[in-house]
């Protein structure tokens, strides 16, 4: 078997980064292209939904797959600790060490998770995980291949027997490999479809409340739009929704807005350098 995995949500403000991992036989490549599979980013919606159907639905012989979220609770956190700093040496040095180095903790034990459950998996129907294919989220691929290895390789020792225990695959960071590895392509079509379901959901709570939310993928300037529903939300609880991410650059210069004199948000934010973008799968 050979695992491909990819992320998505990389650039929202709403929502939580969704990891997916899809672990497929060598021999099913032929299958794979006969459904489309290629990169996300180069789909169109529709085509992404339907091939998310396809994959959830085969069967586990030839196909198995496994999704883990970073919750915007957890993103926040990590952007906290990389707005602080910490350790010793000077503040500028401080901030360059420390910048994204919790967030990529994160995603390496995330990214792990995914390896050792479906490795169990594949034993648990007789076959053997030979390889992970990873879309690096890592400027230096080789170093990040060492540490998600070493990752995996905890988790399967704590996971099985040690009569049993499970080989730790080898593991392949690669810049863009969700354009080259059809395994990473079909893992980044289970993570888009997984994120844009749960962002739907979202939309339709606001809906539900009375405020006219377009799938746009930006923030709607009109009266009634998201704009409006995070506006009024943090007016009332003097907090944002839980599935906004607090930390990040837009949310911080809304809430400074919004504190401005009670002034309500306008289509002039935009200007301001307010926040513009709510999906980026």
């Amino acid at each position: 078997m050979i695992c491909g995995i990819d992320e998505s949500g990389v650039g929202s403000i709403i929502g939580p980064m969704v990891f997916a991992g899809v672990a497929v036989q060598a021999e099913s490549s032929r299958t794979l292209r006969r459904w489309g599979v290629a990169d996300s980013k180069t789909l169109p919606c529709s085509a992404v939904s339907a091939i998310y159907k396809r994959i959830a639905g085969a069967p586990q012989h030839m196909l198995m797959h496994r999704t883990s979220t970073i919750t915007p609770r957890e993103l926040d956190m990590a952007a906290a600790d990389r707005l602080s700093g910490g350790g010793s040496g000077s503040g500028s040095n401080r901030r360059r060490r420390n910048r994204g180095a919790r967030l990529r903790e994160i995603k390496i034990s995330r990214v792990a998770d995914i390896i050792a459950k479906l490795a169990t998996a594949c034993r648990a129907t007789n076959r053997r995980m030979e390889a992970a294919y990873i879309d690096s989220f890592d400027a230096d691929a080789s170093n990040l291949s060492e540490d998600v290895s070493s990752a995996v390789s905890s988790r399967i020792k704590l996971a099985t027997p040690s009569t049993r225990a499970l080989e730790t695959p080898r593991i392949v960071c690669q810049t863009g490999a969700d354009g080259t590895m059809l395994p990473v392509a079909a893992a980044s079509i289970v993570a888009v479809a997984t994120y844009r379901q749960r962002v739907h959901k979202i939309h339709r709570a606001m809906t539900a409340r009375g405020y006219a939310v377009r799938d746009t993928g930006f923030f709607d300037s009109e009266k009634g739009g998201m704009y409006r529903y995070i506006y009024d939300y943090y007016q009332s609880h003097n907090t944002l929704p839980e599935f906004v991410r607090a930390n990040c650059r837009p949310m911080r210069r809304l809430v400074g807005m919004c504190s401005k004199e009670g002034r309500a948000p306008t289509a002039c934010a935009h200007a301001l350098g307010g926040p513009r973008r709510l999906i980026n799968p």
